[in-house]
C-alpha cells in the first residue's frame, strides 16, 4: 500500500519526460540487490531519485552563482570603465587648460619682450630728443653769439655769450 502511494505521489509531480529517469533508478536499485516491488526497493528508487534531484538543484544553485558573479563582475567593469571615462575626461579637461597656460604664459612672454623693445625704443628717442634739444640750444647760442657780434665788432665772444644765454 505503501508502495502504491509513493508512486502515484511521484508519478504526480514529476513531469512526463522524467518517467524514463526512473528506470535508470530502478535498475541501479536491482543491481544492488533490492527486489522490486517491495517497499524498500521504493525507498531505495525514491532515494537515487531524491539524490538525483538534489545534484541538479546545487548544480543549478552553482550556475545561478556564476551567472549572478558574472553578472556582478559586468557592473563592477562597467562601473571601472565609466570612472576611467570620468578619469579620462578630466585628464583632457586639465590637459587643455594647462596648453592654455601655456599658451597664455607665451603670448605675455611676448608681449613682455614687445614691451622692453618698446620701451628702450622710447628711451632711446627720448635721449635723442634731449640731444637734439642741446644741439638747438647750442645752435641757437652760436647764432646769437654771431648776431651779437655782427651787430658791433667791438663785443667780445664772451660778452655776447653772457648776453645770449
Amino acid at each position: 500500500m505503501r508502495l502504491v502511494l509513493i508512486i502515484i505521489t511521484y508519478l504526480l509531480f514529476i513531469p512526463a519526460g522524467n518517467t524514463a529517469d526512473f528506470s535508470k533508478y530502478k535498475s541501479t536499485c536491482s543491481d544492488i540487490g533490492f527486489t522490486p516491488d517491495t517497499d524498500p526497493f521504493a525507498d531505495c528508487v525514491l532515494e537515487l531519485y531524491k539524490r538525483d534531484k538534489a545534484k541538479v538543484k546545487a548544480e543549478k544553485n552553482r550556475q545561478d552563482s556564476i551567472i549572478k558573479e558574472n553578472n556582478r563582475q559586468k557592473q563592477l567593469e562597467e562601473e571601472r570603465l565609466r570612472i576611467e571615462r570620468a578619469r579620462l575626461k578630466l585628464e583632457r579637461k586639465r590637459y587643455k587648460e594647462e596648453e592654455e597656460r601655456r599658451k597664455q604664459k607665451a603670448i605675455n612672454e611676448q608681449f613682455e619682450r614687445e614691451q622692453r623693445g618698446f620701451d628702450a625704443l622710447k628711451k632711446l628717442a627720448d635721449d635723442m630728443q634731449k640731444d637734439l634739444d642741446r644741439t638747438n640750444e647750442a645752435a641757437d647760442l652760436i647764432n646769437c653769439i654771431n648776431q651779437c657780434k655782427s651787430e658791433d665788432n667791438t663785443r667780445s665772444r664772451a660778452y655776447c655769450k653772457r648776453m645770449c644765454r
